[in-house]
């Protein structure tokens, strides 16, 4: 049996050891940059995934990444393990660093993510310069002009927003869209409860 037949027979047995052993010799003796990439986003993934390991999973996403700076893969990847560990001022370096090398389709969608990590942190200036680099793409500008919206409400209307967001939220159909108005609704609270 080839090494893809190997690999997809425990994948569908889900023998995610096992997988993630085989991967990661495969990665090793992979010569090809480009497929030894691909063993090492996909090791990594499993490692964050079905084995819970999304600490020992940023150094597969790390080592193919310096097989392949250019490609922003390994660094989104890490930004969701990042993420997932509250490591937030980790998710702005990764993002920081994925907007060197990033394509335009993906631009406005990683400055979106910048703002809200930025927001998060509590650097609102930087993250409404970044929302308004969002707001210039196609892909990202509705989301990245509320987040605007978001961040010029003051004193007097911050409750009737959160208010507004949170009504709005309870009337998506889309999971992806709820939780998108109740993060935007729980950072308003967080800025607020902070002054």
């Amino acid at each position: 049996m080839d090494l893809k037949q190997s690999l997809v027979e425990l994948e569908t047995t889900l023998e995610w050891t096992a997988l993630a052993e085989a991967l990661e010799q495969a990665s090793e003796q992979e010569q090809d940059v480009a497929a030894k990439v691909q063993y090492l986003l996909r090791l990594g993934r499993l490692l964050n995934g079905q084995l819970m390991q999304g600490a020992r999973a940023l150094r597969f996403f790390q080592n193919a990444w310096k097989l392949q700076p250019e490609s922003v893969a390994p660094l989104l990847e890490a930004r969701d393990v990042y993420l997932g560990l509250g490591r937030i001022k980790m998710v702005e370096t990764v993002l920081r660093r994925s907007l060197e090398s990033a394509t335009s389709e993906l631009r406005g969608k990683i400055q979106l993510d910048l703002g809200d990590a930025l927001q998060d942190l509590g650097n609102y200036e930087a993250a409404d310069e970044s929302y308004q680099g969002a707001a210039d793409s196609d892909d990202t500008s509705f989301d990245a002009l509320l987040a605007i919206e978001d961040l010029s409400v003051d004193d007097g209307g911050f409750q009737s927003r959160i208010d507004e967001l949170l009504a709005e939220s309870i009337d998506q159909a889309d999971s992806d869209s709820r939780v998108r108005l109740i993060l935007r609704a729980a950072r308003i609270a967080k800025r607020f409860a902070a002054a």
